[in-house]
């Protein structure tokens, strides 16, 4: 319905604006209907990957703290917690653009820590992520090898 020809013109401004950013936030919300899960068969294909020489096809990333992640975590993953990713996307870690899968997991299917981050690296913009829904603890029920990093694993350049 077009606004009346009396309408005023500053009052007009502000509703396009507002408009505009009411679209543009719709747009960006991330829920967890927007997570899409990989498989442990996917994830053991990419790692293949790696080991065939394709050093890019996946980063596991482990949203678990710090200290469950020294304990064990799933061989090649990085330890990353929600703090460390920023909001901005000019100001993102262009080292994870690298990787064809980012495969974001906690302990799991429902960990917070692992939803959150997962959501966070897609409102970003990253491309390729993915939430391990079996986690660390299914990687292990799996009976999978898993390793004990001394120090959090740095990412690979």
């Amino acid at each position: 319905m077009p606004l009346p020809l009396n309408f005023p013109k500053p009052l007009a401004l502000i509703l396009l604006a507002f408009a505009a950013i009411v679209q543009t936030a719709c747009t960006t919300e991330i829920s967890n209907a927007d997570i899409e899960p990989i498989s442990l068969a996917q994830v053991r294909d990419r790692q293949a990957e790696v080991a065939a020489g394709k050093p890019k096809a996946i980063l596991l990333i482990d949203a678990r703290s710090a200290r469950a992640y020294a304990q064990g975590a799933i061989p090649g993953a990085i330890n990353l917690n929600i703090a460390g990713v920023s909001e901005s996307e000019t100001t993102r870690d262009k080292r994870l653009d690298a990787y064809k899968v980012l495969a974001v997991y906690g302990d799991d299917p429902g960990s917070p820590a692992a939803q959150a981050l997962t959501k966070r690296l897609l409102f970003v913009g990253y491309g390729g992520v993915r939430m391990y829904m079996d986690g660390y603890n299914g990687w292990r029920r799996a009976g999978l090898p898993t390793f004990t990093p001394s120090e959090a694993a740095p990412l690979r350049p």
